[in-house]
């Protein structure tokens, strides 16, 4: 399960880096193939698909508290750019799962915390819509994927030549104003993260 994890995830940032749907629908098929092979029945993955004949200790399926999380995360990211409630559901499932025996791997499950908090926050989602050819629209694409921020997505579209690029944040239903330069942009989000950190 680990392959399909890390290159969905690659997947992922290649789709809020290129904007092309291919990466998302890559990252898509992965999705189903871990739900539709990988899936446990009490909602977490295998790390590989379960085969009957096993015997001995091949007969049970390891179920990996760092790639499940890691799984989670992915699920969440993917439902983010998708508006899927499902794959949150699912990414809960696996988080609902791992919970009993996270304290027993220490600084490995790191990951299982940021999890489980992305799993309960709003997503951030910078919308950035670029003008063809224009080197600032570049750069504000740049800072919002940059800008490190748990829980937060990005999507870039191409703008017509007569409008000038701009990110638009938008988390919980709600919208803030286009910004045009990174700075702007950058503070906005800080702001975000200084409300997320308070509210920790």
């Amino acid at each position: 399960m680990d392959d399909q994890v890390q290159v969905g995830r690659a997947c992922l940032a290649l789709y809020q880096t290129t904007g092309e749907a291919e990466w998302l629908e890559r990252s898509q098929t992965l999705v189903e193939f871990c739900l539709q092979h990988l899936h446990a029945p009490d909602g977490a993955l295998y790390d590989g698909i379960p085969d009957r004949r096993a015997v001995g200790a091949l007969a049970i399926p390891l179920r990996d508290l760092p790639v499940n999380a890691a799984a989670a995360r992915w699920f969440l990211e993917h439902a983010a750019l998708t508006g899927s409630t499902e794959l949150v559901e699912a990414a809960k499932g696996v988080l609902r799962a791992l919970a009993p025996n996270y304290r027993r791997h220490g600084l490995l499950a790191a990951d299982f915390a940021l999890a489980v908090y992305e799993a309960l926050v709003p997503w951030v989602t910078v919308e950035v819509n670029v003008r063809p050819q224009d080197a600032g629209g570049l750069r504000l694409h740049e800072a919002a994927l940059g800008y490190y921020l748990p829980a937060k997505v990005v999507r870039v579209t191409a703008g017509s030549p007569g409008v000038a690029s701009r990110a638009i944040i938008c988390r919980n239903g709600a919208c803030l104003a286009p910004v045009t330069r990174c700075e702007e942009l950058e503070a906005k989000l800080g702001e975000i993260r200084s409300v997320l950190a308070h509210q920790a």
